[in-house]
């Protein structure tokens, strides 16, 4: 059921926080046959700085909400790569989100060194009862399963996305009100400055016992859609699902579906998981990758593996209150393709954090394919590998 707001007088809350990056990448070798591809030094570096500022302010039945970041990057990469357009497969986009209806970012680019700021959130809340309306700016997620989550169509995340503190927010009007079953019906209107990246989409919650069951459709970036999702929790076991069916999408490319099983240990410290994903909209061979990897679908996060088939297995363990460690892998099903990631954190103060990330990619790298050209050779073969370090300082 939906929680009420208890009566108060307006309260303003500012809360902030800065992210600084560092990551050293190695690229693959590409063919000796093309320029640059018998180069000595495949390596590159990413340098970032992120400001968040965030005022909340709350007065009874009413609540408002601005967020205001900035993005300075810095990117260096091989001659090579600059000469496949400056960008590689899973580099992701600074394109503005879809579902956007206000254009308020500023963009600066010169050379290597790129800025971006943007109003990230710009919303009012309002309960009436125990119905709740958001109008404006706001981040919206409807996902179950903790890696692949085809449902998550509204602002999603990337696939290599290690910092999911923030989603990033839509223009939409959302009205959610009690439902059957102790559940909720959530409704989204959300407009794009392009019709056809707008959405309109609703979902039902329900409670079975020890099951969550939801239930959702409506029209999402130009087409109809249909989803279920689930969670199932019994002693330390959870099994999640959620899927997602395009019937403007013919035969199997129709349906985009993730599993997931997790379980804890050592009384919660130490969380195990698996999850498997069926995605029509990838590539069946290696021939249909380069059109996926330069698909919007891809770049937005919106596709979350380039193969049809993938797989996914970790475990994240906390120790000593100040020490987390999150390991887990994602390999493609129909080759011999994926990328693993390891992140330490370490809790400074209670304010101050710092991570160590590695992603290290296997797999076939690039080829040459008569008639094509300069092609990736596997799913994950041809991302960097990456070596950074993360430092987060909270107000």
């Amino acid at each position: 059921m939906l929680g009420l707001p208890s009566p108060a007088t307006a309260t303003p809350e500012l809360r902030g926080w800065l992210k600084v990056f560092g990551a050293g990448l190695h690229f693959p070798d590409l063919p000796p046959e093309l320029p640059g591809g018998h180069e000595e030094s495949n390596l590159g570096s990413l340098t970032s700085a992120d400001l968040r500022m965030e005022l909340g302010v709350n007065h009874g039945s009413v609540s408002w909400e601005l967020a205001v970041v900035g993005h300075g990057q810095w990117m260096v990469l091989p001659e090579a790569m600059k000469a496949l357009g400056g960008s590689f497969p899973g580099g992701g986009s600074n394109a503005d989100p879809a579902g956007r209806l206000l254009d308020v970012r500023l963009d600066q680019v010169s050379g290597d060194f790129s800025f971006v700021g943007d109003v990230d959130r710009l919303s009012v809340t309002l309960w009436w009862g125990e119905t709740e309306f958001v109008v404006g700016r706001q981040a919206v997620s409807w996902a179950r399963t903790m890696i692949f989550q085809p449902l998550d169509v509204l602002g999603p995340f990337s696939l290599l996305s290690f910092d999911t503190e923030a989603k990033p927010g839509i223009d939409a009007l959302r009205i959610r009100l009690p439902a059957l079953a102790e559940g909720t019906l959530d409704l989204i209107l959300n407009q794009d400055k392009d019709p056809s990246q707008s959405a309109y989409a609703g979902r039902m919650t329900m409670l079975f016992g020890p099951f969550e069951i939801g239930l959702s459709g409506g029209h999402v970036r130009d087409e109809w859609m249909a989803g279920f999702d689930g969670v199932w929790s019994f002693d330390q076991w959870s099994l999640r699902w959620e899927g997602l069916y395009l019937p403007e999408r013919s035969g199997s490319a129709g349906f985009v579906g993730a599993l997931g099983f997790d379980r804890f240990f050592l009384n919660g410290d130490l969380q195990a998981f698996m999850e498997f994903l069926h995605d029509g909209r990838g590539a069946a061979s290696v021939d249909d990758l380069i059109s996926v990897f330069s698909s919007a679908e891809f770049t937005q996060g919106r596709l979350k593996v380039p193969s049809r088939n993938a797989a996914s297995i970790g475990f994240r363990y906390q120790w000593a209150a100040l020490w987390s460690l999150n390991l887990s892998l994602v390999t493609d099903l129909r080759q011999k393709s994926g990328l693993g990631l390891l992140q330490i954190s370490r809790s400074l103060s209670d304010d101050i954090s710092a991570d160590f990330i590695v992603y290290q990619p296997f797999g076939k790298t690039w080829e040459l394919a008569p008639g094509v050209g300069l092609r990736p050779g596997s799913s994950f073969g041809s991302f960097p590998s990456m070596a950074a370090l993360y430092l987060r300082l909270y107000q």
